[in-house]
């Protein structure tokens, strides 16, 4: 499931029949937004508290889901933390990390629930209470590519929406939406996977499992059916996506639309655990396993998330 970003970032909607174009590699991709001008309130001065920019912004923000997801990205960073801060509301990290030759400053929050809307709650949160350069979203997923095994992990920079859609009498159009991340991540990641190899093993708790580089598909509906219209339109649309989840798009999207204000932005990120196959089969056992082995390898991709040198 090798897969290579072009660099080259496009964006837009479009009726597809199944079986039609691949979004992934440059052929469709999507990345910038226009900017929408609104007319802003007016704001005593001095403001009472200063904007997170101006304060000590963080290098990375991550988002949980689950209660599992949050417990294990809470403990990757905990182990080797470097200086703590006070956490309060959804914030369930506040710290410092190695990472490399430096240490990154890393803010976790927990989103209110699943779905598109409490992830971009959650992106909204960050960017008021610290304004990360990164975010990154760890999680489970349901894997769809058949190389993918149960416990193997999906890192993505390229995402699909799959809720768009037109319906007609006896006919339903899925229109195609996606983001790509900003070059200089998907650099970072094939970096990443280049020292490494394409998928390569990991280990967690004695579990082996492979770590692999794909797109994903993101929408509201949980899948928990092999032949579910979404999995066919989805894999008709780029037939290497690999895993289906219900946040991701949401912070893409929610991130695009901040770059215009916010130049000093760097990019997003997904690292998915798959806990089951979006089948009749789904249910919560491999939960656990799943989120631990995202956080692992979260862990281990901080250093290829360092902010660029200015």
């Amino acid at each position: 499931m090798t897969t290579h970003n072009s660099g080259v970032s496009h964006s837009g909607t479009g009726d597809i029949t199944l079986g039609g174009g691949n979004v992934f590699g440059g052929r469709g991709n999507a990345g910038s937004h226009n900017p929408v001008w609104t007319r802003g309130a007016p704001r005593a001065e001095p403001p009472a508290e200063p904007p997170a920019q101006t304060r000590d912004r963080a290098d990375v923000g991550v988002i949980t889901i689950l209660s599992e997801e949050t417990e294990a990205v809470a403990e990757v960073l905990r182990r080797r933390v470097t200086e703590l801060r006070a956490s309060r509301g959804p914030v369930f990290f506040d710290g410092r990390v190695p990472a490399g030759d430096r240490s990154l400053h890393v803010v976790g929050v927990q989103a209110g629930g699943p779905g598109q809307h409490p992830a971009a709650g959650a992106f909204a949160h960050l960017q008021r209470h610290a304004a990360p350069r990164t975010t990154v979203v760890v999680g489970i997923a349901g894997g769809i590519h058949r190389d993918l095994r149960l416990g193997d992990v999906v890192v993505s920079d390229d995402v699909l929406y799959y809720e768009a859609r037109k319906d007609k009498p006896g006919e339903t159009l899925h229109r195609g939406q996606a983001h790509t991340a900003p070059l200089v991540i998907r650099w970072a990641v094939n970096a990443f996977f280049s020292a490494r190899g394409e998928p390569f093993p990991l280990t967690v708790d004695r579990r082996e499992f492979r770590v692999h580089h794909g797109p994903i598909a993101s929408g509201e509906a949980v899948i928990a059916d092999a032949a579910s219209p979404i999995r066919q339109f989805a894999v008709a649309y780029n037939d290497k996506i690999a895993a289906v989840e219900t946040e991701v798009f949401a912070v893409a999207h929610a991130f695009h639309e901040a770059v215009p204000h916010d130049p000093d932005l760097v990019g997003w990120l997904t690292v998915r655990g798959i806990s089951d196959h979006a089948d009749q089969a789904k249910d919560d056992a491999t939960h656990v396993a799943a989120a631990r082995h995202a956080a692992a390898v979260f862990d281990l991709l901080l250093p290829a998330l360092s902010p660029p040198s200015r």
